[in-house]
Parts: C-alpha cells; structure tokens; sequence
C-alpha cells in the first residue's frame, strides 16, 4: 500500500467516521439547536434569507430589539462563503453544514500544518484528528456559528505562514504571502476578533521558531522578507474582510461590547477552575448537553463558575495521553496506573456509592433525585470504560514492539473514540417540529413587537416527554420556540422590544432601556414598553401590565404564560410636536416611564437640562411612502416645527435628509431615533448608511483580484520548501 493511498483513505475514514453517525443533520432531516445555535443564529439566518428573497440587503434585523445590525454582526455570519449553501440545500442541511464542514476543514488544516512542520504522514493524520475532535473544536463546532469556522482557519493560517518563511524565491514568497491574507481575510469574515487575534499571535510564534531553526547566517534576510511578506498579508487580509470590517466599524462603538471592550460580561468569559481538569479524563462529568437537568455541569454547586464557551469535552484521552508519554518512560505503561484511575472510578460511581453520597444534595433541582444520579453514575462509568479502553488501545498501538505506522491508526482511533463524546454535543431536534409555527402567533395579528418577560418561570422539566431517565433536549427545544423566548421566533415574522444577544453585540441604547425596564415596577415598565413599541407583553399568569389587557392563555412544558395585548399601541412611525431635553440617559429613561411623560405627542432628546417648554398644540399628517427595516420614506405636512420619530434602535450608522438635504439623527426617547423637521410640507428619508458595505465589497473585491494576479504571475515559482523535520 502506497502512503499516499493510506494517507487519503486514512483521510476519507475520519471523514465518514464523522459523517455517518449525522446524516439526518447532514440531510436536513434534523437541525441544530443546541444554545446558540437555536436561539440566535437560525433565527437570524431565516431573517436574512427572508430579506434577501424579497431583493433587500439584510441590513437591519427590525426583528430584534427595535431594529439590530444584521450583516455587520460578526456572529451572524452573513458575509462567509457557506452562506452560498442556502441556495444549494434545504435551510437546515445549509445551517448544519457550515457547522459540521468546519471540523473536517480543522482536520485537513491541522494535518496539513503537522505536514509542514515536518511531521511524517501518519502522525499529521493523527494530529489532524486530535485538533478537530478536540473539546474546543467539537464544542464551538456544535452551537457557535462564528467560532466554528474561525477556529478552523487557525492552522490554515499557521501553514500558510510557513509557506512564507520557507520561501527560496520572491516569487514564491509573494505567492504564500497572498495565501496566506487570504487564510487570514477568510477567518476574519468568519466573525470571531478574538480567535483572529489568538490566530494572529500562534502563526506569529511559529514562524519566528522556523526563521530562528534556519541557517544562522541568513537569518537577518529571511526575518526582513518574512516580516515585509507577513504586512504584504496584512493588505490582502483586511481589504477582504472589509466587507464586514467597514461596516462593524460603523456600529461598533454603540455595541455591548463597544461599550465595554474589556469587561467580563459583555464576553461571557469565565476563569478556568481546577476541578474542571477532571473533565480531560470524565468529560462528561460536567454535564450531556443531550440531556435536561444537567447543563453546562451537574454540580453547580461546587463551582464558582461555569467554563464558558469551550467545554472541557475531549476526543477521548489519546491526545492528552500523547503529551504525556512524550515526557515519560515506556516503563510507566508497563504499570496499569491510568487504567486503575478509571477501575477506582467504576467502583465510586456505583449505587449508593461515594459519588452518590457525595452529589445527592449538590445535583440542581427539578428533576427526580435518583434519575439525576442514575444519569450522572451512568456518564461517569461510561467515561471510565470508554478511558481505559483508550489507554489499552493506544498503549498496544504506540508501544508495541513493531509499531508499523502508528499514526494512521491512530488517527481513525482517536475519531471513533471522539464520536462517545462529540455526538451529544451535536444536540438536534426535527426540522419539522422546529419549523413548525408556534400556537401562540395565531393570537397576535396586526404586526407589532412582543416582550417576553424575563419573570417567565423556570420550566417545568418533569412534564416534558421522555422514555427513561431524563428528558431529551429535542422535547424542550419545541418548547422553547412554542413558548416565543426571545429570538426563537425571529425566524417566524415575529418581531421583539428586547432580547438579549449573549455575545454582547446588541445596541447599547437597547441594552440601557431593557435594564431600566427590568429594574421598573410594573406601570413603569408598561408605559416603556409602550413608548418602544410593544403591542404584546407575554409573562407568567399573575403577573401584572397596565396599559395592557390579557389575550389568551397557553401551557407550556407546565408553565401557565399569558398574552397580553396593549390598549393603545404606538406606531413605529410618528410626530412630536414637544420636545423635552435631558442630560444623560438615566434621566431621560426616568422621564419617559413617568406619567408626566405623553409619548403620542412628545419626546425626549439629549441637551442641557432646563424649563421644559409649554405643552405643544401642533399637528402633523404623516403619510408613509416605505417603512421597512432599514429605511423609512415619505412626506409630512406640519403645522409648526417638531421631530420626527422612528421605532429603530439608536446606531451611528443611521443617516437622515429632509427636502433631499442631510440632516442629523438624534437619539429618541434614550433609544430610538429622532430627526428635527420644520413646519410646512417636506418630505423625510430615514435610512441606514450603505457607504461602509459599498466600499467594503470595493475593497473585497480588489484583493480577490489582486491575489488571482499574484497567483497567475507566480505559478512557475515551485511549492515551498518543506521542512525536513
């Protein structure tokens, strides 16, 4: 057998591995729905398809929150090639695919990085594998669309950077140096800064330990064309990311995370606790997230915190396994120490054992006290089988006295030992059912948004269905969507006042006036929920909306929810003829949920504090020419001087003219927008500002055709030099 037939059908065997077992997602059957994957990113997803069938650019989500930025969230992933996928597959198979694509695609660029680096073809194989069924990759792979395809990008990135600092001619080094800012540009429109930049300080660190390993007596040229080759990169990267860059750079600022860039909640960012290096050796000690009742860990109560963002869910123990015998001698594997590990914890996690004596008053409530503890003894014990017959397995392959090529088996080993632990991070649910439109939109007709009070009790999990054990996720994935939580129902014409984006990019102005409505009793939360547009309020039975009158009721996984409808909603289009002024935000959201405050026909604006004019008795005819997400048009006919309101959330990208000249924008009521008209006939255009995408998709395509230039003019100059190792 040649190698580089067992190097391809090695390949191909990690790749059907890994398919099989997810065909119906593959198919489109099933969908995706764990955390974010259901509550934010298919969501938004249907809305931009939805505002792409119609021949508009999905600008502006008017779904979310009064009106979000949509293609210039990151965490949208609307300007990324797999995008292409929707008009190729059903909508499900297209939003799978890009998670599930992305892990192979951190396989072939994790072998290919190995392979640069010198290592033989089997062990590149293995450590292709070890990197894309890695708890992070498989984690990130399995709910976050942005974080899934950067990561994979990482050790592309990393390989084409090496093709920079072993280049041995100008032409082949302004050809790996255009690869490589087309790795990086590619990563960049895939939506995670902070990868790019954990990206970015990796392929820096590996190329100047593979210019400091060369010739000592060329080093000082090859630094000076690598570093000229690594800004040439750079000019290639950003110009074709900057069909996103440009325009996250206009709203960016007025973001959760603009506002505070380096806090902790707004990245969701966690320490790392000691106990959670159990989970390296039992992964799923800290939870199945196919499971209800465990979560992101069964024990809570132990923990300060939960690891955010990357569970500690691994390919087995054959990676972690490696590194350790790289640093110890054969003699310690001749000793059964590991396999005793997972024997002494076979017998902890018996019936009535330490384990159980040790949980039974820690395991969270709202499920049955022994299912809970059969589910947790049955994870650990699981672990332990599956540990110890790693170790066996890769003692036997790694140490025997003939090892004919131990990495390729190893590779195929280390996949299907994944697959115990991956394929529950792969949490799905019927496309069908997730598709289906929830009972309760029947009730709300007219248009209007919906808040979905954040007082909703928790679920009652023992009424969902299941066979044994605990309940599954896909039952309460239905109901997720049935009971309309925030962005669930995005994907159904459903538009909210508030909810929370938990990667921090939402507006400020709109995370403010949600806090401040949180924080109200309930006549002030009503009356700002009345002057941000709300036409409906759902909320637990009892709880209490004035300015509101209950609908109709429904029963959700044992949760009586009430539908409430507002007496008097306002239109997201409107006049105030009397404008209050207000120096800072806290002050003018007091203003606004006071019963001195009178939103049919005044409005707050920011300015120096001072008497507040006489009560207006101006009126205006209003007529609409387009109201749609991003853009709204038409004529007003005033009877004196006064501003124009429009139900958006406040960004900087918003631009306004009046009689064809620019106006400016001001912020509305602390979070919607404003724009000064004078009296008489004139005609408005509120829209959101194009340029930044304009001149992005310019520079995208400059860089395209740049780095074709570059390829054609240099294809004669050979591949990079390999390293020998």
């Amino acid at each position: 057998m040649s190698p580089r037939f067992r190097t391809v059908s090695t390949a191909l065997g990690v790749a059907l591995l890994f398919a099989l077992p997810l065909l119906p997602e593959i198919l489109g059957s099933r969908v995706l729905v764990f955390r974010d994957a259901q509550v934010t990113h298919w969501p938004w997803r249907r809305v931009a398809m939805a505002s792409l069938d119609a021949g508009r650019v999905p600008f502006v989500n008017t779904a979310a929150s009064g009106g979000e930025p949509l293609l210039a969230n990151p965490n949208a992933v609307l300007l990324y090639p797999t995008v292409l996928l929707e008009r190729a597959v059903s909508p499900a198979a297209a939003f799978n695919l890009h998670y599930l694509l992305h892990v192979l695609w951190a396989f072939l660029g994790a072998r290919l990085l190995a392979s640069r680096l010198g290592i033989s073809p089997g062990a590149a194989l293995f450590s292709g594998a070890a990197y894309a069924f890695s708890g992070m990759m498989l984690s990130y792979g399995s709910a976050f669309f942005n974080s899934s395809a950067s990561a994979s990008w990482l050790p592309w990135c990393a390989a084409a950077a090496l093709g920079v600092t072993r280049a041995e001619s100008a032409s082949v080094l302004v050809r790996a140096a255009a690869a490589t800012g087309l790795a990086f540009g590619l990563q960049l429109l895939a939506g995670e800064p902070a990868i790019s930049l954990l990206t970015g300080i990796f392929t820096a660190f590996a190329a100047l330990l593979d210019l400091a390993g060369g010739p000592s007596g060329r080093r000082a040229p090859r630094f000076l064309a690598a570093a000229l080759a690594g800004a040439g990169a750079l000019l290639v990267a950003v110009p074709f990311a900057a069909a996103l860059l440009l325009p996250l750079r206009a709203i960016f600022p007025l973001t959760y995370r603009g506002q505070h860039l380096y806090s902790q909640t707004a990245f969701g960012a966690a320490p790392f606790l000691p106990l959670r290096a159990v989970e390296w050796l039992f992964p799923r000690f800290g939870g199945d997230p196919s499971t209800i009742g465990s979560g992101t860990s069964w024990i809570h109560a132990t923990q300060e915190q939960d690891l955010v963002y990357i569970w500690c869910v691994t390919f087995g123990v054959l990676p972690l396994l490696a590194v350790a015998a790289a640093g110890l001698r054969r003699d310690f594997w001749r000793r059964p120490t590991v396999v005793l590990v997972y024997a002494a914890a076979f017998a902890l996690s018996s019936r009535g054992g330490w384990l159980d004596a040790r949980l039974s008053g820690r395991l969270p409530g709202g499920l049955p006290l022994e299912d809970m503890l059969a589910a947790f003894r049955g994870s650990v014990r699981g672990d332990a089988v599956f540990g110890a017959a790693a170790v066996i397995l890769f003692a036997l392959i790694f140490f025997a006295r003939r090892p004919a090529r131990p990495g390729f088996a190893l590779a195929l080993l280390c996949t299907a030992l994944a697959l115990p632990w991956a394929l529950p991070l792969f949490v799905s649910a019927s496309a069908k059912d997730v598709g289906r439109r929830p009972e309760l939109l029947g009730a709300i007709r007219g248009g209007g948004r919906l808040y979905a009070s954040p007082g909703i009790p928790q679920p009652d999990f023992a009424a969902l269905p299941r066979r044994a054990g605990l309940p599954r996720f896909e039952p309460y994935a239905r109901a997720l969507a049935q009971e309309l939580i925030p962005s669930t129902a995005q994907a159904f014409g459903l538009a909210y006042v508030f909810d929370r984006d938990p990667d921090g990019s939402y507006g400020w102005f709109n995370r403010l006036a949600d806090e401040a409505a949180r924080a109200s009793q309930p006549p002030e939360r009503s009356r700002l929920l009345r002057v941000y547009g709300a036409r409906w309020a759902l909320a637990g039975e009892g709880e209490d909306f004035p300015l509101f009158h209950p609908v109709t009721g429904v029963v959700v996984t044992g949760r009586h929810l009430v539908l409430h409808e507002a007496d008097a909603p306002l239109p997201e289009l409107r006049w105030a003829s009397r404008a209050l002024r207000r120096p800072s935000l806290s002050a003018a959201l007091e203003l606004v949920r006071s019963e001195a405050f009178h939103p049919d026909t005044e409005v707050v604006l920011p300015g120096p504090a001072g008497p507040d004019p006489p009560a207006a008795t101006g009126s205006a005819a209003l007529s609409a020419a387009d109201v749609s997400a991003d853009r709204a048009a038409g004529t007003v006919d005033a009877s004196g001087a006064g501003h124009l309101l429009f139900s958006r959330t406040y960004f900087a990208a918003w631009r306004a003219r009046v009689d064809g000249a620019p106006v400016r924008v001001l912020v509305a009521n602390a979070r919607d927008l404003a724009v000064a008209i004078p009296a008489g006939r004139h005609t408005f255009e509120i829209a959101w500002n194009r340029e930044p995408f304009h001149r992005g998709v310019f520079a995208q395509g400059a860089a395209l055709l740049l780095a074709c230039a570059i390829g054609i003019a240099t294809r004669k100059g050979g591949p990079p030099r390999e390293s020998p190792g």
